[in-house]
């Protein structure tokens, strides 16, 4: 009677102890896969780069709680990189082509919008892999883990888009290069895109809920139905910028260039605009403009309250 509990605990341990030594097997396979495909990321043949970016992901989903931080650490890294490789390019072309004037600002990052190098098809897919491997069960584990995408001065001009949406949520995107890109129905929501060219980006649809878009450039860019939702675009170029059917509710506009732009349908409920652009707008019917405020940093600026309509005879 006492020897059949004791060879049940004895066959428990050691299944138990098996199982922790493949495990730990497991784990070390994937380190070495790890390091393999973050090694291929540097080789200066196309293909091979590609083949790193998804030997990460599949790194990343194979071991999600060793290694999903480190993977997508490394590809935006090499994002970075790549873009600042491409940018010190653009700039040695500048400087053999003719010595720029005294005046001319210097051609670093993607801020100078004359900046139009397309982003190469390795990069494509590391913002790809990125988005894909951030299910909403990881975005909490990164918020737990204190980390956001690191996509400061990223070059994606002409980001071709993806079968799937976009998911930069939360991102730093400080400077990125978004000209002519195509993010349509991307999600940016609390994304930090401070001084970013959007220049021409198609945003159709996009959700910028909650984003930081202070002195972006968003010059004929395509926000048509975009969820611009307590957005700060203080100091914007928004000039003839598409906003039909956009939502912009408490978004914070001040200062913000809005000549020529279209706000056929918006919902403007709450929005903050600055005073002096007021003559030059055609505001869209429903509404009209509110009591003006003071304020310390940016001035005067009023927002808008919906005209009701009379309902008597």
């Amino acid at each position: 009677v006492l020897i059949a509990p004791f060879a049940f605990f004895l066959a428990w341990s050691r299944t138990r102890t098996a199982t922790k030594q493949a495990n730990t097997a497991i784990r070390g396979q994937n380190t070495d896969r790890f390091q393999k495909a973050a090694g291929m990321l540097g080789d200066s043949e196309l293909s091979v780069r590609e083949a790193g970016i998804y030997a990460l992901k599949d790194v990343a989903e194979a071991d999600p709680e060793g290694h999903y931080i480190q993977v997508q650490k490394t590809l935006c890294s090499f994002l970075r990189n790549r873009s600042a490789l491409q940018y010190e390019a653009h700039n040695e072309r500048i400087k053999n082509f003719r010595t720029p004037a005294k005046d001319e600002p210097v051609l670093f990052g993607p801020v100078n919008t004359r900046f139009r190098t397309p982003c190469t098809s390795d990069m494509v897919e590391a913002l790809r892999a990125i988005s894909d491997l951030r299910t909403d069960k990881k975005t909490e584990f990164e918020i737990s883990s204190d980390w956001k995408p690191d996509l400061r001065k990223v070059n994606l001009v002409k980001f071709p888009g993806h079968s799937k949406t976009i998911n930069l949520s939360n991102a730093n995107l400080t400077e990125a290069n978004l000209h002519w890109a195509n993010l349509h129905w991307a999600n940016l929501a609390r994304a930090n895109l401070c001084w970013a060219n959007l220049t021409e980006a198609n945003l159709q649809g996009v959700n910028l809920r909650m984003a930081i878009l202070r002195e972006a450039q968003l010059f004929r860019a395509n926000l048509v139905g975009a969820n611009l939702t307590a957005a700060k675009l203080m100091a914007a170029n928004l000039t003839e910028a598409d906003l039909t059917v956009a939502k912009l509710v408490k978004a914070d506009l001040r200062m913000a260039d809005l000549t020529g732009v279209g706000l056929h349908k918006a919902d403007l409920t709450k929005a903050k605009f600055s005073t002096p652009f007021l003559p030059e707008l055609e505001w869209p019917g429903g509404w009209k403009p509110g009591e003006i405020i003071e304020d310390r940093w940016y001035g005067e600026y009023y927002t808008f309250d919906r005209i009701k309509k009379n309902t008597t005879t």
